[in-house]
Parts: C-alpha cells; structure tokens; sequence
C-alpha cells in the first residue's frame, strides 16, 4: 500500500507517534506534507491566545521547553538522539520526500501528490480541512485520527473540554473523511482512562502514543481488507472549538491544568 501522510510541525507530541507510525510503515510511505499550525495567523496573536490558555506558569514552561527542543532537534543533526523533536527530521531520517504546500486543497499541489501515486492519504494532526478534490485522489480515500471518540468531542482543544466536562474516559477514533469535519465512518477506537490529576499536558502524551497504534492497527485492516465501519450521528452538540476566556476561568476555577 503506497502512503502519503500529511501532517503538522510541532515538538511537543506528534513526533513521538509519528516515528513509531512512519518507522513501521517507512518503505511504502511515498511522500508527505508539514504544515504550520497556525496558518498565517500573525504570531503576536499566536502567543496571545496560548498565553490565556495556558496561564502565566504553563506558557513560560510551554515555551521554554519549545526552545530546548528545538535546540535539541538542531542537534539531532549532530548526534543520535532518544527521540526526533520534529516531523521534518522523521522524514528526513527514514528519506521520505516533502511536498511542501500552504494549502492541501491547491491544485497544483494535489498534482504533485498524484505524481507518488499514493492510494491513501492520512491526516495525523493536519490543521486544514480536506475537500473533494483531496478526498477523492487516491483509491483507498483519506483517513484522519482524531483524540476523541467520536461523534463526542468533534472539533479541536479536546484535552480541555474533556477534563473541563470531568469525563472519566477519552479515546482516539480512526475514521475514513469526507467533506464534514470529523464525520466520517469509524474504522477503530480506542478508549484511554483519564485520572483525577490528569493535566492537558499528560492527556495529549496519552492520546498521542494511542493515536500511533490506532493508525497502525487500522492500516493493517484495510490491507486484509477486512475493515468494519460504523456510522456516526453527527450533531452540532458534539463539535467544540476554542474556548472562551469564561470557559478557560471556570476551568482554572475547578482546579484543572494546562501543566
């Protein structure tokens, strides 16, 4: 099965999944993708909101830790490291080719993807939406692995809502896309237990290394081509975005935790 994975750069979690999926799968993995999170967000408004997520110790930490590993990840050049701080010295290090784009939905990118001839696409924390064209291109479609069980917790900043909501379990969901936000038939799950102390932090880590062996697990059943979906209700109920300050207030209030 040839792959095309499209992704985003961040330190923090995503490397630590992505190895483990890329080093499994690494010799059919024909091309892939870094986006910025962000998009063309103006990084002044960037930090502003991190920082009213966070809070005042969480950011200060957050971002001393991004430097460390972006050091770390420049160094990893030099000399072998525990673990990659970043997507870009994944691919580099197992030579899978970067297409790079800003947009996923641009024309003459999707003509380059073409090009590998991939016959799947996964999204692991791509921040743009698929439309038709990329959702069509390949024979297998595109799958997407999302840090929620779904149809609950659609969206993004799962990690807040669900300790925010004191849910007692999460989950990740493999599901195949269309052109709805995180509506797409059910591929597999996985639940993961949330404790008293847990932390948006220590969640993410737990959610990230799920995510890795969701992935793997369903990319094994669609090769038997013994994959069972299962339809999901979509409601508006079910889709979260960014909190609101009074949201992030009540979620200190109760004693919850970036960090």
């Amino acid at each position: 099965m040839k792959i095309f994975i499209i992704t985003q750069e961040e330190p923090f979690y995503l490397p630590i999944g992505l190895e483990k999926l890329v080093s499994q799968r690494k010799k059919e993995i024909v091309g892939a993708t870094i986006l910025f999170r962000f998009g063309k967000t103006p990084l002044r408004q960037v930090l502003k909101k991190l920082l009213s997520l966070y809070g005042v110790k969480a950011f200060f930490i957050q971002t001393a830790e991004f430097i460390l590993f972006k050091l770390l990840d420049t160094l990893s050049l030099l000399i072998k490291l525990k673990r990659f701080y970043s997507a870009r010295r994944i691919f580099n290090f197992f030579s899978i080719p970067i297409i790079p784009t800003n947009n996923i939905n641009d024309k003459n990118y999707l003509k380059k993807i073409a090009q590998s001839k991939p016959e799947i696409i996964i999204s692991f924390g791509c921040p743009q939406v698929f439309k038709k064209e990329i959702l069509s291109l390949t024979p297998l479609g595109c799958i997407n692995v999302h840090g929620s069980l779904l149809p609950k917790y659609r969206g993004k900043n799962i990690g807040f809502w669900v300790l925010l909501n004191q849910e007692k379990e999460t989950g990740v969901t493999v599901h195949y896309m269309n052109e709805k936000i995180d509506a797409g038939e059910i591929i597999l799950q996985k639940k993961i237990k949330i404790h008293s102390q847990e932390t948006i932090h220590s969640l993410y880590k737990k959610i990230i290394s799920e995510e890795s062996q969701a992935l793997i697990e369903a990319l094994k059943l669609i090769d038997k081509g013994s994959v069972k979906t299962k339809k999901i209700d979509v409601k508006n109920k079910d889709y979260f975005s960014d909190p609101s300050m009074t949201d992030i207030k009540f979620f200190r209030k109760m004693g919850k935790k970036f960090r």
